[in-house]
């Protein structure tokens, strides 16, 4: 997500991973983070990011309410209801 949503990996990522911010269409943050120095997991910066969008009290769930559900094998919390949020365009095989 952060990846996708700082640009990381351009901006076709970046927008894709604002649509689901935006449409709750994403609902943990995490990290494919491969080591500590050249791709480390930047976590926090994540959240950061995420609250600009989602608020601060769901970006902070994405990181901790979430994946405990999931850990705990127990249904995650809906924290917004989702939404569609294309009727046409590149993503809307994705939504349709």
């Amino acid at each position: 997500m952060l990846g996708g949503r700082s640009g990381g990996f351009g901006k076709p990522t970046q927008k894709t991973a604002e649509i689901f911010l935006r449409n709750d269409l994403g609902h943990m943050i995490a990290s494919d983070a491969h080591n500590s120095t050249t791709r480390p997991p930047r976590i926090a910066e994540a959240v950061e990011i995420a609250s600009k969008i989602v608020g601060e009290s769901e970006a902070e769930a994405m990181v901790s309410t979430v994946p405990a559900a999931i850990l705990a094998d127990e249904q995650v919390p809906e924290l917004r209801e989702p939404a569609w949020p294309l009727k046409s365009g590149k993503l809307h095989f994705l939504f349709g």
